[in-house]
């Protein structure tokens, strides 16, 4: 069975002196049974991170735009989400669709986006941990009592850093892809809502 998950989203409260609140949460739950999931405004979101590294609770951002970059004043992507040190992002919520209009088609190209950004990142950490645990085995080459067996460790340690950096090339097309079809998805829009607005 999935793991509960509590959490909290600030909205549009909280400044610097409300981050007392999320000590006072990390202190009273060392080892909580769900998942805690704290969500504040963007310009409290790398600060909290900081305030809650190594500790069960974690941040996430209030909404992200479906592309990675680009001229979207006010906009914030899923990598600069990632950056401040948010692990998850709320999409799709009631109130961005009443105050912002938001249709299905943003919401799906904005979860596409954060999803294709997440595959990549834990790719590269595969990646990451392989080429650690390929260095760790590099030394026993060396010993002729370990080097057989440290050289049939490299060679397999060799084929999986190989199968998962093809896999994080297919990621990143993928996430080109997304980011491709949020763009579409974007221009469609400002097309329709100027027609509609021509015809009234």
């Amino acid at each position: 069975m999935p793991r509960k998950l509590a959490a909290g989203n600030w909205k549009m409260n909280g400044c610097s002196p409300d981050l007392t609140e999320a000590r006072r949460l990390r202190e009273a739950c060392p080892d909580p049974s769900a998942g805690v999931l704290i969500c504040p405004p963007a310009t409290l979101l790398s600060r909290l991170s900081d305030l809650l590294q190594d500790s069960p609770i974690a941040t996430g951002g209030q909404d992200c735009h479906a592309n990675g970059n680009g001229a979207h004043t006010g906009d914030i992507a899923a990598g600069m989400l990632a950056d401040a040190g948010a692990a998850y992002v709320i999409l799709g919520h009631s109130e961005r669709r009443t105050d912002h209009a938001e249709s299905n088609d943003t919401v799906r190209a904005k979860a596409e986006a954060a999803t294709e950004l997440r595959q990549v990142q834990d790719r590269q950490a595969d990646i990451d941990r392989l080429r650690k645990r390929k260095a760790a085995i590099e030394p026993a080459l060396q010993d002729p009592a370990t080097a057989l067996q440290a050289a049939r460790w490299m060679v397999g340690c060799e084929a999986d850093l190989q199968a998962r950096s093809r896999g994080m090339a297919n990621a990143r097309a993928s996430l080109e892809v997304a980011r491709d079809r949020a763009r579409y998805e974007e221009g469609r829009r400002q097309v329709l809502d100027k027609l509609s607005g021509q015809a009234s």
